[in-house]
């Protein structure tokens, strides 16, 4: 069975497209160890395939920052002047919130992922559909080499406990195959470094060099034992050498103390987020006209939340 599961997962058309275009495609033609060293051959060169978590770095508190409460999880970031806070309601009563800086192009994006155990994580759907078909053959390989269901988070996190050298073609092992799988899923983006772990959540953060920009931009992807199926990340898009860019490693940290005192929008922004009720709702949205709030973004707001 092991052989024939070798043959499904890397009977597969694995595509990767890296920052440069770089499209990796296997040959269906060739065996399953021949596959296998192929890929590795093209991954094993690329620093994103080779980065693996490494010791997270002490940092000391730098740049003045507030505290935004989303979705029960506090997050430090900037304290200076935002020009736009576009916030999008998901399903569930979520939000998605993305704060653009007046100057300098700094940004604060935090987004929402499906993070659902997988039965079968060669499932597909046809276009248009988002149900997914699973198969008996798809299910069992599953199982095989990952010991079972498995979530988004727990591949991303394997992947960046795998380089390619970490690969055996000649044994060619269902876990083998798992890692390989898994090694596809990073190589994306010019990640600089990532480190296991969000204080006290499960999670990752990782820190990758912008393309083209002098900016830094660093993902901390937060798995919570409360809410699992859900991929909470935060994204600070900052300037290269910014005084703000210990903030992504403060999220998560227990002893995060409220050291200065948030304007009064970001303020009625937290209790609406708390609340979600339409009178916060209205009262955050005078706060932000006050601070001279972008807006467009304000009348998106009122377009996505009924009752406003």
């Amino acid at each position: 069975m092991t052989r024939s599961m070798c043959k499904l997962v890397l009977g597969l058309k694995l595509i990767v497209i890296m920052g440069a275009l770089l499209v990796i495609e296997i040959s269906m033609a060739s065996t399953s160890n021949e596959k296998c060293l192929q890929l590795k051959k093209k991954l094993i060169n690329k620093d994103s395939f080779n980065t693996i978590f490494t010791q997270r770095p002490s940092v000391t508190t730098s740049g003045q920052y507030w505290m935004l409460t989303w979705n029960n999880i506090d997050i430090p970031i900037p304290a200076i002047d935002y020009g736009a806070v576009y916030i999008l309601k998901r399903k569930g009563g979520r939000h998605e919130l993305m704060l653009m800086a007046k100057k300098g192009g700094l940004m604060v994006h935090l987004f929402l992922s499906n993070n659902e155990q997988m039965t079968d994580v060669f499932a597909s759907s046809k276009i248009g559909s988002t149900k997914k078909t699973t198969t008996s053959a798809g299910i069992a390989a599953t199982i095989n080499m990952f010991g079972g269901p498995v979530r988004h988070s727990d591949l991303l996190i394997l992947a960046y406990s795998t380089t390619p050298a970490m690969v055996d073609c000649k044994k060619m092992t269902d876990k083998d195959s798992g890692k390989l799988l898994a090694l596809v899923l990073k190589g994306r983006g010019a990640v600089v470094a990532v480190y296991k772990g969000v204080g006290i959540y499960k999670g990752w953060l990782e820190k990758r060099r912008s393309i083209n920009k002098p900016t830094m931009t660093y993902s901390v992807n937060i798995v919570w034992n409360k809410t699992p199926n859900i991929l909470y990340t935060v994204k600070y898009l900052l300037p290269t050498k910014s005084s703000h860019e210990s903030l992504p490693y403060m999220v998560g940290d227990k002893n995060l103390a409220f050291k200065n005192k948030s304007p009064q929008w970001l303020m009625a922004l937290n209790n609406a987020l708390h609340t979600q009720s339409i009178k916060d709702w209205r009262l955050y949205i005078s706060a932000a006209r006050t601070a001279n709030i972008s807006e467009k973004s304000i009348k998106r707001l009122i377009k996505n939340i009924k009752g406003l």
